[in-house]
Parts: C-alpha cells; sequence; structure tokens
C-alpha cells in the first residue's frame, strides 16, 4: 500500500522490520544531511531545520558518544 503526503513524498506501509530504524536514528541521519549540504556550517544548519544551535551541538555531541 502507497501514500503520498502532502509534499508528494511516497511511503511504502509494508516495511521490513529489519530496516526500521528509530526516530533518532531518522532525526540523526537527516541533521547529518542537512549538515553536509551546507558543508558544516552548524549555523545555517540550525537555521534551516528551526531549532536552537545549542540543541543541534547537544545532538551533534550525543551521536558522538554513542559512537565511542
Amino acid at each position: 500500500m502507497r501514500r503520498d503526503d502532502a509534499r508528494g513524498a511516497v511511503f511504502e506501509a509494508s516495511l521490513e522490520p529489519e530496516k526500521i530504524v528509530t526516530l533518532r536514528e531518522l532525526e540523526d541521519s537527516f541533521i547529518e544531511d542537512v549538515l553536509s549540504v551546507f558543508e558544516g556550517n552548524k549555523k545555517k544548519t540550525a537555521r534551516v531545520l528551526d531549532i536552537d544551535r545549542r540543541t543541534l551541538y547537544r545532538r551533534l555531541a550525543s551521536k558522538k558518544k554513542e559512537r565511542r
């Protein structure tokens, strides 16, 4: 079953359990993608994501700790 959202993205309703990621993982991945688009510029990234820059720094620091 497919469903189109308001922005035109397509979602598959029949996901395989092993491919499901947590919301936190999805957000972290998206933050990294946006950060890459702005070539590491955290101020622009935070502005585009509509989050405080301190929140962005906390999320990045949290992810860095998880990698250790």
